[in-house]
């Protein structure tokens, strides 16, 4: 059974504290794993936002010591930094899409619920809202599931 909480629960949650959604996120991607072992969402995600950590480190730090990092290295570590956060972005990419299609395949093949998040628009949804683009379908996925009897 797919994580059911409403997904404006899961936004106005986040209104309050910030880092829910990131946990929530988090909770749909090891729920991917285990309807599809083979996606990777977990790691996907844990890379992405270690590189983006990492890179922030970096940048935060040619700020913060500029004085005594010498010269001809400060665009060096500020590149290096920027690289890391692109790195963390693209790992954070292919974590939400790879769970968009770990989603629709399972819920089209597996267990037919009629699913369907292919497309421009659902591509739209997941680069911009995936947490919540997600937990909408894992609701109704969900309803479907509790209408035909399961718990």
């Amino acid at each position: 059974m797919p994580p059911d909480f409403p997904w404006y629960a899961v936004l106005l949650i986040g209104f309050l504290c910030s880092l829910f959604p990131l946990f929530w996120l988090f909770k749909e991607a090891s729920f991917v794993n285990r309807i599809d072992p083979r996606s990777g969402a977990v790691a996907k995600l844990v890379t992405g936002f270690g590189c983006y950590l990492l890179g922030a480190i970096c940048m935060v730090a040619v700020g913060a010591f500029a004085r005594e990092i010498d010269r001809d290295v400060q665009p060096f570590v500020a590149g290096f930094g920027g690289l890391i956060i692109i790195a963390g972005v693209v790992f954070l990419l292919m974590g939400t899409f790879g769970m968009r299609r770990s989603i629709h395949t399972y819920y089209n093949t597996v267990e037919p619920m009629g699913i369907n998040l292919m497309g421009t628009g659902p591509a739209l949804l997941t680069l911009f809202c995936a947490v919540y683009y997600f937990q909408h379908h894992f609701t109704e996925i969900a309803a479907k599931k509790k209408a035909m009897g399961h718990r």
